[in-house]
């Protein structure tokens, strides 16, 4: 499970509590406490809240790296950074720089859309991989860079459900 944008990591945390309950043996809980959560955060204080939140649910080690997610060209995720689960609320109404722009297939600037490429970029190729990610309802709606993204979202993926909350 990860989350890219893992804030005070507040998915990672019920993702753990969740897991933990299913660990049915001590390799299941090793393998929970060593490989099945981690997370990035590019705001150091938040950074530092979400290890100790963590920590302080029972995650021995937390795997959550400090930097922007969206710095990482997608070209070089490869199959050992790609995941099972993603569960995000990553920052929207931002925006990021040329530079990260430039790692997109899609160039825009606004946050939500980048970090929807990047998502798709680091599920694994195969069914049962899945993502929750909160974003703007208009992000699906809207044209231009956006619509080519949801094209790549509806033909390569499977969309399950959105849900439009006031």
């Amino acid at each position: 499970v990860e989350d890219p944008a893992c804030g005070t990591c507040g998915f990672l945390v019920e993702a753990f509590e969740h897991l933990r309950q299913q660990a049915q043996t001590a390799q299941d809980y090793q393998t929970l406490q060593r490989e099945s959560i981690r997370g990035g955060e590019a705001k150091a204080l938040p950074y530092l809240l979400g290890q100790m939140n963590l920590l302080l649910h029972g995650l021995e080690a937390p795997d959550i790296t400090f930097g922007n997610s969206l710095a990482t060209p997608l070209k070089e995720i490869g199959p050992r950074q790609r995941v099972d689960v993603i569960l995000t609320n990553p920052p929207f109404g931002g925006t990021e720089n040329q530079l990260i722009q430039g790692n997109f297939p899609v160039e825009s600037n606004a946050t939500e859309l980048l970090f929807l490429e990047h998502i798709m970029k680091k599920l694994k190729p195969r069914d049962g991989a899945r993502c929750g990610m909160v974003m703007p309802e208009g992000t699906l709606f809207r044209g231009g860079a956006f619509a080519a993204v949801k094209k790549t979202l509806l033909d390569d993926f499977s969309l399950h459900t959105v849900v439009s909350l006031p």
